[in-house]
């Protein structure tokens, strides 16, 4: 004798809940994927650095011995025409027998290109 099966409704019910709800997030993503998409290309960076090391030999007291900078940059295209762009850049300058220097800056700025 087989055994009869009960709620099996709720069976059905949760499974079509579940198909419904992957359905729903598979919807989802194909309407914002290409809005992330574009938002990703909307951002560019620039990193970069250099050294200047004269020969010490050749240089006089409170002349530079060295010069080291490093610079980072990040460019967000708010309109076709107009980007915001904030930069980092860290200088390091020795001197001969003098203190040394060192320099940390942050920039901003509005480009407009026509």
């Amino acid at each position: 004798m087989a055994q009869e099966v009960k709620n099996k409704g709720w069976r059905v019910t949760f499974s079509g809940t579940a198909i419904n709800l992957a359905l729903g997030i598979l919807y989802t993503w194909s309407i914002f994927k290409d809005y992330f998409k574009d938002q990703l290309n909307k951002w560019k960076y620039n990193v970069g650095g250099g050294i200047d090391d004269p020969r010490n030999d050749q240089l006089s007291t409170g002349m530079r011995s060295r010069n080291t900078f490093y610079f980072g940059n990040l460019y967000y295209n708010l309109i076709p025409p107009v980007n915001l762009c904030v930069e980092y850049s860290r200088w390091e300058t020795d001197y001969i027998r003098k203190a040394d220097g060192i320099n940390n800056r942050i920039q901003t700025s509005v480009i407009y290109s026509w």
